[in-house]
């Protein structure tokens, strides 16, 4: 964070964290002292955090997940690039 601070003319840092990603960044932050934060961080914004765990719309996906996974196992990647190409 110091150094994209630091190479940026001293601006604040905006941290952008995806999926467990906005966990790991919330936990960091909340280690950092607050004169830390108040130097270096702008903002910390998340995208699709589990804040609450999994979701019942994930949990709906997982079957079709592990059918693409299967599907994958099956098939190599240059096999499946014939078929869309």
């Amino acid at each position: 964070m110091e150094e994209t601070w630091a190479l940026n003319d001293n601006r604040k840092v905006v941290l952008l964290a995806h999926s467990m990603g906005g966990l790991y960044a919330a936990y960091f932050l909340s280690q950092q002292p607050a004169a830390w934060k108040d130097r270096y961080i702008q903002a910390l914004i998340t995208v699709n955090t589990p804040w609450a765990g999994q979701s019942r719309f994930t949990a709906a996906l997982n079957p079709l997940l592990h059918g693409v996974a299967f599907l994958q196992r099956v098939f190599n990647f240059e096999t499946l690039s014939n078929y869309f190409t």
